[in-house]
């Protein structure tokens, strides 16, 4: 790699000590069960600062406890906790102008489908939904479970503020390129009939019917509406916005089963206004992450190999519609990719027997190019605009019994 690209090794630090002393001492299974793990890293549009999450170890009795924190990057001693609350936060997602960090939460939600809500909400394209047109039509069980609803946090001050309160559970989700838009995935959930049925105890369960899909849908802050994207008898596995805002690559499998989510999906790209299939790029594809790259030039994926036992990352070049093998010049397993802001950089995470490595990948040639390795659990990681700083965040276990979680390149 390029001398001019740096680590920020102190920017993302936390430590939990284990030891009652500073005296060195044996590690029980409770000192280990009761670690803080930091994720969810992701470094702001100007890479100046770096939000990310800390999870708190709860006896199973009690709710999850994940908090959002905020730390200046390369400048040690500067994190400091954003939100707090009766709700676990997690996933922060900076908007492209840096002004707020979208994510989400369990919190209590004061916005309302049915009657009057305090704060705007509305559904488009959900007819087929039963479950999101009875949830408009009648108020929510009052014993209805707080899933997670996205939520918005301006970095100027102020509270945060919901943004949907939907029954059923929000997965991951992703900004539109320009800004005005918000894309999540959401998991079908049971109409007021199936839930009144499994209340009397009828709770025969139909193997291979009746499934439960993650669905994609688009929120436009402007209009506050959440519109339903991908109908009918299909899964998203995972998603990339194009850089236009026109399309979405997608993994798709015909069902949420384990078998078809890892082993029978395929690549594809929709229409991010009605999820019209526009082109499907892999029939046989694998589980990595997917992506497109900020400048539009390429598109990055996994395909199964020819024995359809393990997949190997693609790079697909948009304008001549060739893919190429990335990695094959090295025995490593990949399995993240992460473009720079600028479309020019490529990295991929993966392992190489049992050391945690990033590389660089050849945008020519496919061939990648280590650049960091760690003898630890790399945990998350995240790339500049400019391709030349990246956040690892990674644990493990040192010698003074201290689990650290460190970001840097």
């Amino acid at each position: 790699m390029r001398a001019s690209i740096r680590f920020a090794g102190s920017a993302l630090f936390a430590v939990t000590a284990m030891a009652a002393s500073a005296q060195d001492k044996v590690i029980t299974p409770h000192d280990v069960v009761t670690l803080k793990k930091v994720g969810e890293v992701q470094l702001s549009p100007n890479g100046a600062q770096i939000a990310y999450s800390v999870t708190t170890p709860q006896p199973a009795t009690l709710p999850k406890m994940e908090t959002l924190w905020l730390t200046n990057a390369g400048q040690a001693g500067t994190a400091r906790q954003l939100t707090s609350g009766d709700g676990a936060d997690s996933l922060p997602r900076w908007s492209p102008d840096g002004k707020t960090i979208a994510f989400l939460s369990r919190r209590k939600n004061p916005i309302k489908l049915h009657g009057e809500s305090p704060i705007p909400f509305k559904l488009a394209r959900v007819e087929t939904r039963p479950e999101l047109k009875e949830a408009e039509e009648q108020d929510a069980p009052k014993d209805a479970k707080q899933e997670n609803q996205l939520w918005m946090l301006p970095m100027g001050g102020g509270e945060a503020v919901p943004l949907t309160n939907l029954p059923g559970n929000i997965t991951t989700f992703k900004w539109s390129p320009d800004g005005t838009k918000i894309a999540f995935v959401r998991t079908d959930t049971d109409a007021k009939a199936e839930r009144e049925r499994k209340d009397k105890k009828v709770d025969d369960y139909r193997v291979d019917f009746d499934y439960r899909f993650d669905r994609l849908y688009v929120y436009d802050l402007a209009t506050h509406t959440a519109t339903l994207v991908t109908e009918g008898d299909r899964n998203l596995c995972d998603f990339d916005w194009s850089p236009d805002g026109k399309h979405f690559l997608t993994r798709i499998s015909p069902t949420p089963r384990l078998d078809d989510y890892w082993r029978v999906s395929k690549i594809q790209i929709l229409s991010s206004t009605t999820g019209q299939v526009e082109q499907t790029l892999a029939e046989h594809a694998m589980s990595m992450p997917i992506h497109w790259s900020p400048d539009g030039a390429y598109l990055s994926y996994s395909k199964m190999t020819e024995r359809s036992i393990t997949g190997v990352p693609i790079l697909y070049d948009v304008a001549t519609k060739k893919e190429q093998i990335v990695g094959a010049n090295l025995p490593i397993t990949w399995q993240h990719g992460e473009w720079s802001g600028d479309g020019k950089h490529l990295f991929f995470s993966g392992v190489a027997r049992t050391t945690g490595v990033v590389g660089e990948v050849d945008l020519k040639t496919g061939a990648i190019k280590v650049v960091s390795e760690h003898e630890s659990t790399l945990r998350d990681y995240e790339v500049s605009k400019d391709g030349k700083t990246l956040v690892i965040c990674h644990g493990n276990l040192g010698p003074s019994g201290r689990s650290e979680h460190a970001g840097g390149r």
